[in-house]
């Protein structure tokens, strides 16, 4: 069998760093979307991060499952095969993960050893080989794409909880649970919605707040438009509301 050659070191963290990206963005997402800030509770809260950060941790020990190459290292020609270039076995691509969590320690294994071998790779006889001779150009531009899209939703996603943590948010959904017309509407067990529209501005102790918030009940579904406006040394006040 033809012998597989070791890349270069940009291939191996590029492909490291878009492994990283997408499994990063999938936590940050799962989080966002099961984590309930609206009623923070610390022991739930806690237990949801923790069952959140196994499952990546499981799903990221698989990554390379599928034929030694994780999207990764696709992207960057790169396969993981063992000691004969073969492709090793599935318990040996997961065992070679599973010290994920000491990765700044693998990473200087990569960068400053003799061998440039994670300690899973040496425990499992593995290694990374180059097996798709492309430029990584391809990689290259995704990674560049990954970090502007990532660096886009860790903003929105900043944005929309500091519009959640608001005092004009608060005064908004106190409102809306206790209007007996919105709960003649939606029915009982309100929730809203994680992804509150509108803008708040505030300058020298004046405020104006137009928010959209939507909210779900047990009979139906709607989307509140409120209005509110403050004054220095006032709180938030209700001008307007529709839905």
């Amino acid at each position: 069998m033809e012998q597989l050659q070791k890349p270069f070191i940009f291939r191996r963290l590029g492909a490291f760093f878009i492994d990283h990206i997408i499994f990063s963005f999938l936590i940050v997402i799962v989080a966002f979307l099961f984590m309930n800030f609206d009623n923070f509770d610390f022991s739930s809260t806690f237990i949801r991060m923790i069952m959140c950060m196994v499952a990546a941790f499981i799903l990221y020990c698989c990554k390379d499952i599928i034929n030694g190459r994780s999207l990764g290292k696709r992207m960057f020609g790169l396969a993981v095969r063992d000691d004969n270039f073969n492709i090793p076995k599935i318990s040996k691509l997961i065992l070679r993960n599973i010290f994920t969590f000491l990765w700044p320690v693998e990473l200087l294994l990569i960068l400053v050893s003799k061998q440039k071998r994670k300690i899973g790779d040496r425990l499992v006889h593995t290694d990374v080989y180059l097996v798709n001779n492309n430029k990584g150009i391809i990689g290259v531009i995704i990674s560049i794409t990954s970090v502007i899209l990532v660096f886009i939703c860790i903003l929105i996603m900043g944005i929309i909880q500091i519009i959640k943590q608001s005092d004009s948010y608060k005064v908004a959904t106190n409102y809306i649970k206790l209007s007996p017309e919105i709960k003649e509407i939606v029915g009982n067990d309100i929730t809203f919605g994680y992804f509150p529209m509108g803008g708040i501005q505030y300058e020298n102790g004046y405020g104006n707040s137009e928010l959209t918030i939507k909210l779900k009940g047990n009979k139906d579904t709607i989307s509140v438009h409120i209005v509110l406006k403050k004054n220095p040394n006032s709180n938030w006040i209700i001008e307007d509301v529709d839905y």
